[in-house]
């Protein structure tokens, strides 16, 4: 009679909880349908996130173009700042700090904001009128 890392008997067809109790195979099929309810609702609140985001970034799509070329090209001279953050890292990043990596993170943030707020305006427009 071995002991596993959870010390229930590894002879004995039981599943342990993260709670430390422990389940028998009779009422495995209660257990496994609250794991599915929980999981079927963790991909509904994801979708409407999901749907939440679509509408914000459609529709402050100009303020985030806004933001693009502010924030995300500043300074202008010589070249744009995220420009000479990508080629750095490109390069291997070598001497990059963290603070430099934060920099990156905080001038490129809104172009993938604005790429997908293209798509899911695009996406949008073809649902209205589809292509024939």
């Amino acid at each position: 009679m071995a002991l596993n890392d959870w010390g229930c008997l590894s002879f004995e067809i039981k599943v342990a909880c993260h709670f430390g109790t422990q389940v028998n195979l009779k009422s495995l099929k209660g257990v496994l349908s609250i794991f599915l309810f929980q999981k079927k609702l963790l991909l509904l609140n994801l979708i409407k996130t999901m749907n939440d985001l679509k509408k914000i970034l459609t529709k402050n799509m100009g303020f985030i173009a806004l933001v693009c070329v502010t924030l995300g090209l500043a300074p202008f001279s010589p070249e744009p700042h995220i420009w000479g953050k990508i080629k750095w890292i490109q390069g291997g990043a070598i001497g990059m700090e963290l603070m430099d990596w934060f920099d990156a993170l905080l001038h490129g943030v809104a172009f993938p904001l604005l790429i997908l707020a293209i798509i899911f305006k695009a996406l949008e427009f073809f649902d209205k009128n589809p292509l024939k």
